[in-house]
């Protein structure tokens, strides 16, 4: 499998990478042992990368680990604004990093945590304005509203048009549980 196709009804609209099929799945449902890569801004790590190689990326730090279990809540804050809260939490081993790093000490940790957060939130962020280009809504944002609407209507081409307005807040929580052979 390399991508993902995207519907609008039951016309092909575009398509997802795989990447974004995982951030997909885990919103749809809890996933658990699912592969994990992503890279993340070095710059806040700087003063913890340990043994720099010539030729390596200074801007990045790329991870490969292992969602042990991932999944999202979404409520609607504001019907009449379409302003959605989707909170993600992870739970992940890490595997592999592509620069060392002193993962026994908790500030680095943290500190990292934090990086694969704003990674995350950002790829939510792209993922959702890519679908909205689509009006394709994989996430189920519109049965979400549609349940929170006083009489509970509404048509699909209601929601294609609305989908594209709507504005979501992506609360990420990232816990490495475990590293493993990190290089």
């Amino acid at each position: 499998m390399s991508s993902m196709a995207m519907f609008k009804d039951d016309v092909y609209v575009g398509k997802l990478s795989l990447d974004q099929a995982i951030l997909i799945n885990m919103f749809l449902k809890t996933i658990h042992s699912t592969p994990f890569d992503i890279g993340v801004d070095a710059k806040p790590l700087e003063k913890y990368l340990q043994n720099f190689l010539s030729g390596q990326d200074n801007e990045t730090i790329q991870l490969n680990g292992k969602i042990i279990k991932g999944r999202t809540n979404t409520k609607i804050v504001d019907s009449k604004q379409l302003k959605f809260q989707t909170d993600v939490t992870i739970q992940m081993n890490l595997l592999e990093l592509s620069r060392e790093l002193d993962l026994a000490n908790e500030e680095v940790t943290s500190t990292l945590e934090e990086q694969i957060e704003k990674q995350v939130k950002k790829q939510y962020e792209e993922l959702l304005t890519q679908t909205q280009k689509m009006k394709a809504d994989p996430f189920g944002y519109g049965e979400i509203y549609r349940i929170n609407k006083n009489n509970g209507e509404l048509k699909r081409d209601q929601w294609h048009e609305l989908y594209p307005e709507i504005d979501v807040d992506y609360k990420v929580d990232v816990k490495i549980v475990e590293y493993g052979t990190i290089r």
